[in-house]
């Protein structure tokens, strides 16, 4: 059982025994009003604005971008566990980057393999509002000797993209051109 449980049965048990001795009346309903309530999706994604203009790497109260486990959820969804391994690792999460930027309340980064940025990259887009991710990612491919652009979403299948799709455009451009608007509706 997790620290947080324990915490809320002490104080719910003490609210109790204080309500019992002091003869009012017990509601464990009005009780749980006040138990403490996980931090929502959005709240979460809300988190990640101060870093616009900063690398993901640069700490902010002692965390970076990548620290963000409700972000992390959402790029994990939107690569699958094959892409997440290649994106986790050394190369790819600690090579090079640029300042996340922002447009509206979507949130714009671009990484790509250290001392190999034209074969190997991913551009990304958070969307703050709608708790969306996608993402234009370009990988070597030894077989074909070449690089493979894929547009990823949190929110559908991986599409394939004309070769150096994700290397010949920039920025938002590739939002506009490959991705998917956000919905109108708001996260739960």
């Amino acid at each position: 059982m997790g620290l947080l449980m324990r915490r809320f049965r002490t104080v719910f048990a003490l609210a109790f025994l204080g309500a019992v001795l002091m003869g009012a009346p017990f509601s464990p309903a009005a009780f749980a009003a006040d138990a403490p309530k996980q931090e929502s999706l959005h709240d979460s994604l809300m988190t990640l604005l101060p870093f616009v203009g900063k690398y993901p790497s640069d700490k902010i109260l002692g965390h970076s971008f990548w620290d963000n486990k409700a972000m992390m959820k959402l790029v994990e969804k939107a690569l699958g566990p094959e892409r997440m391994k290649v994106f986790l690792t050394e190369p790819w999460i600690h090579g090079e980057e640029v300042p996340i930027e922002q447009q509206g309340m979507v949130l714009y980064e671009s990484l790509c393999k250290a001392h190999d940025c034209t074969a190997e990259g991913i551009d990304f887009f958070v969307d703050l509002e709608n708790g969306t991710f996608q993402a234009c990612w370009r990988q070597w491919d030894n077989k074909a000797k070449a690089s493979v652009d894929f547009w990823l979403s949190s929110e559908a299948a991986p599409k394939s993209l004309p070769s150096d799709s994700c290397a010949d455009h920039q920025g938002f451009e590739l939002l506009a051109l490959f991705g998917q608007a956000p919905s109108q509706e708001k996260m739960k």
